[in-house]
Order: structure tokens, then C-alpha cells, then sequence
């Protein structure tokens, strides 16, 4: 059996823990724990009541942990990242040598005052990857914003408008997926419990961020068995900017098909086109489980797959897709595969 939770010195600190200190209260989703604290040889152990804390919130291994220390001594707000989200970016180890171009960061009060991030060293300085002046980012519910970078200062900038749109707040989780070198698909989820419902704000009043308490953000992984006994610390958000990328893998050419929309493939039944069999050793893996991203000009849509040996189709969401950009019979489809289950559609 793993032992419970470590944190090495310079971590506990950064919570700021010390060793007078006989428990924590860490909530998630309005639920707390008490968890005693064990200091021993200059390192700090979370006592059984961490396991219960992590089977209650249905942690499994590969997931990533993250505090945030509020106004009161000894209590900690707890977000939960899950394996498959992380494992999709350039996050704390995570893809670093997989060639993998998303990014995660975490918005800071720092950001929500200037509107300006830096884009991670792993992805600028890649090979083949030339920044424009301009890039779009394509929110998950089809709203596009322009922003703008500074080469001069790796930085992208411009970005207040989206943040009071949204609006986006200290600790919420920005996801970065990558379609080309001017165009990603921002990803917005919610510190506590990551959801976002993408609620926009029709005006919003400037906020006084400076009568606000920075807090800080620890983040931990889970690399123990199958169990979650043992949680280890990892790097902050940021440790991507020092990650190196297998070059052979950052520019790969999309996997394009182009198909003639039938009747029944617009007939509101769900009925979507079968994918080529050349991308079969791409979808070969796909369970009923996954939904694909079909990116439309500036809408984005979410389709299920249904696979049964070497034919694959678009399922649920499909007549969604054909409404919402207005496609009918007769009309030939690209679809360029991107990545990551993401496809760009267009009308040929």
C-alpha cells in the first residue's frame, strides 16, 4: 500500500502549513474533511482521513489535485482535474515529450487585471510554429475572439473584453486547444468542481481586483496505483514553459476526407456520414463513449461516435451539427482531422 499524501518542505510552505499545525480542512464541493497532519524528518504526511477525502471525491489515478488557500488558517479549497484532461496538455510533465500543443493555465489576479498572459515556451519556441500578430480563440460555444501577441514580450494580450464576457475569475481553468498556429479553441472551466456553463455577461462593472486576497494555487498529482492512498506533489502550471517537445511530432498534415450529404444524412434523424476507412487507425480505439469536436467556421459542435468494427459514424449531435450551419442535400463536406477528436468541417 502507497503511504498517505507527502509535501516536501518548500511545498508545505507554500501553503502555508507549519509544523504547529495538526490538521487541515480541505472542502470540495461543499463538503470538508479533517485531515490530520503528521510532520516527520522535514515532511509532511496527510493522515487517513486523506484516503477517505479522496475516495469521497472519486479521485483515480493520473488525476491532479489542486489547493487554493482561503482567507481562513488551515482550510483549503480542493478542484479536481481529471486524467483525460490533463493528459491533453502540456501541464506539470503531462505530453511534454508527446508532441501534444494544448496548454492549460490557471487565471490569476495578475490576468484578470492587465488581460495579458504569456504563451508557454514549450509551444512558441517549437519548430515550425510562427506566431502571428493576431489569433483567434474559438469558445465551446462558437463565440470567436481576436487577440493579440507581442512577440517582443511572448505575450498574449488583449484579452479583457473575454475576461468580462464570460467572465472569467481568479482560478478558473483555461484550456488552450490547438488547430493551428493562429487559431485554438478555448476551453473555460470553473475552479470548483470544473464546469463552466459559459453564462455571458451582457455588461459587467470594472472590478477592483486590488481589494481582493491573491491566493495562491498548489497543484498535485496522483501517481500511485490504481488506488488513491498516495498523492505526489507535482510542478506548478507553469513548469511547461521549461518542457521540450519531439519535433518529429509538433506540424503533422491533417487527415482529410470529403464526403456528398444524402437526404437521410439532413433528415433530422441523427443519421450522420460514415468516416473514410484510411483514418481507420485513428478511430479504431473510439468507443461510444467519446464525442468528437466539429469545428464550422466559428461553431463549434459535439458528436457522439458510433463504431462497430472498421465503420464508423457520426451519431447523436449530428443533426444538431447540419441545422446549426444550415447544410443540406447535396453539399460536399471536408473534414480535416486535427487532433485530439477534433475535426474541421467545410463546404467544398
Amino acid at each position: 500500500m502507497c503511504p498517505y499524501k507527502v509535501l516536501q518542505k518548500d511545498e508545505w510552505e507554500r501553503l502555508a502549513l507549519v509544523e504547529s499545525m495538526d490538521f487541515v480542512k480541505l472542502t470540495y464541493k461543499s463538503v470538508t474533511w479533517v485531515v490530520k497532519l503528521k510532520w516527520e524528518n522535514g515532511k509532511l504526511y496527510f493522515g487517513r482521513m486523506w484516503n477517505a477525502f479522496a475516495k469521497a471525491g472519486n479521485m483515480r489515478k493520473g488525476d491532479t489535485i489542486a489547493f487554493q488557500k482561503t482567507e481562513k488558517a488551515q482550510k483549503y479549497m480542493i478542484c479536481i482535474f481529471e486524467r483525460d484532461l490533463c493528459s491533453k496538455c502540456n501541464y506539470a510533465g503531462l505530453g511534454q515529450k508527446s508532441g501534444i500543443m494544448d496548454w492549460l493555465k490557471i487565471a490569476n489576479f495578475e490576468f484578470i487585471s492587465t488581460g495579458e498572459m504569456e504563451i508557454p515556451r514549450v509551444f512558441r519556441d517549437s519548430p515550425g510554429v510562427s506566431i502571428p500578430e493576431k489569433m483567434n480563440l474559438i469558445l465551446r460555444d462558437g463565440e470567436t475572439v481576436v487577440v493579440k501577441y507581442s512577440p517582443e514580450r511572448k505575450m498574449l494580450y488583449g484579452m479583457r473584453n473575454l475576461i468580462h464576457q464570460y467572465p472569467i475569475k481568479p482560478t478558473d481553468v483555461m484550456i488552450f486547444t490547438f488547430i493551428n498556429h493562429c487559431l485554438f479553441v478555448l476551453s473555460l472551466f470553473k475552479f470548483s468542481g470544473m464546469e463552466s456553463k459559459y453564462i455571458v455577461q451582457e455588461s459587467v462593472g470594472a472590478e477592483d481586483v486590488n481589494k481582493k486576497i491573491g491566493e495562491d494555487i498548489i497543484v498535485v498529482s496522483d501517481d500511485c496505483d490504481e488506488d488513491v492512498e498516495d498523492v505526489v506533489l507535482a510542478d506548478d502550471p507553469d513548469v511547461a514553459d521549461n518542457a521540450e517537445v519531439d519535433a518529429a511530432k509538433v506540424v503533422a498534415e491533417p487527415i482529410s476526407s470529403r464526403v456528398t450529404l444524402r437526404a437521410s444524412h439532413v433528415d433530422k434523424r441523427q443519421h450522420g456520414v460514415y468516416l473514410s476507412p484510411s483514418i481507420y487507425s485513428t478511430y479504431k480505439s473510439w468507443t461510444g463513449l467519446i464525442n468528437v469536436r466539429l469545428i464550422f467556421g466559428a461553431r463549434i459542435s459535439f458528436v457522439s461516435i458510433l463504431r462497430s468494427g472498421k465503420v464508423c459514424r457520426f451519431g447523436k449531435g449530428w443533426s444538431e451539427f447540419t441545422m446549426a450551419n444550415e447544410l443540406a442535400e447535396g453539399q460536399v463536406l471536408q473534414l480535416d482531422y486535427i487532433d485530439d477528436f477534433t475535426f474541421q468541417v467545410e463546404v467544398v
